[in-house]
């Protein structure tokens, strides 16, 4: 499904303010992804279709993963990671372990946060247990 940035937003919003309902994984219920399709409609403006329960846990699944990537990126040894300039890889040797990061198995996520960060993370890092 096609989702706007504002769609993406309130999501994470709402799931943020319903985080007491997810399980130790980080998943939600039937129940709350469908509040959530719901809580989305009237921000429904003719791009995509009308969220379901189905596809917010879909969306949700896909954050998910991205913030795991990030998350396990920020756990190695050594590495910087930002909100605004994600891994912050300066200059030549730096662009060359980033390379080679990206070359591991399930790492090629990570690949649009060399020099951004994610807008979702702060968010989403505080839904998750800790």
């Amino acid at each position: 499904a096609r989702w706007t940035p504002g769609e993406v937003t309130a999501l994470i919003d709402y799931l943020h303010d319903h985080h007491a309902e997810h399980s130790e994984a980080g998943n939600f219920k039937d129940t709350t992804y469908n509040a959530a399709a719901a809580a989305l409609r009237p921000l429904y403006n003719n791009i995509g279709a009308i969220k379901t329960g189905k596809m917010v846990g879909s969306k949700w699944a896909a954050l998910k993963a991205t913030y795991n990537v990030i998350e396990s990126y920020r756990s190695q040894s050594g590495v910087h990671w930002g909100n605004d300039c994600g891994a912050n890889i300066q200059g030549e040797d730096a662009a060359a372990l980033w390379t080679q990061y990206l070359e591991q198995k399930g790492s090629t996520a990570m690949k649009p946060f060399r020099n951004n960060g994610w807008g979702y993370y702060e968010k989403i890092h505080e839904i998750f247990p800790s």
